[in-house]
């Protein structure tokens, strides 16, 4: 009788524990999720606020340029063209980096469902080896 009582506080200790560490492990990958998630576009957004700000000063710079005579005015919209033309590939790029290696692994609802199943099945597995278990 002792082992079966001992068995039954094991099995509810396991299952008490499985599930808080279930559940703490759901809370802080979503926390992880959103907080990385949050800094990541912030850098992003801040890397093409740069470089627009950027753009526009040196256009500004080819602009000037070309109202003193100093390059030729069809000369200065190719350069222009050509700038904008490549900060909106880079933008593109940081952007699919982003979207490809910057994935966050978080606990899914299929993953929870599956360490729930799991759980379940080792306390049936205990629950057999107690009915098996012949009393003392």
């Amino acid at each position: 009788m002792a082992k079966k009582i001992e068995i039954d506080e094991v099995v509810t200790d396991v299952t008490e524990k499985a599930e808080e560490v279930t559940s703490k492990v759901t809370e802080k990958a979503k926390e992880a999720g959103k907080s990385l998630y949050s800094t990541l576009r912030k850098v992003f957004l801040a890397s093409l606020g740069a470089a627009v700000v950027a753009e526009e000063e040196i256009v500004g710079v080819i602009n000037r340029l070309s109202e003193r005579g100093e390059i030729a005015e069809n000369e200065a919209k190719e350069m222009i063209k050509e700038i904008t033309s490549k900060r909106e590939k880079k933008a593109r790029e940081a952007i699919d980096k982003i979207r490809t290696t910057h994935t966050v692994k978080v606990a899914t609802k299929t993953d929870i469902e599956a360490l729930q199943e799991k759980i379940d099945q080792l306390t049936a597995k205990i629950d057999s080896l107690k009915t098996e278990e012949t009393p003392e």
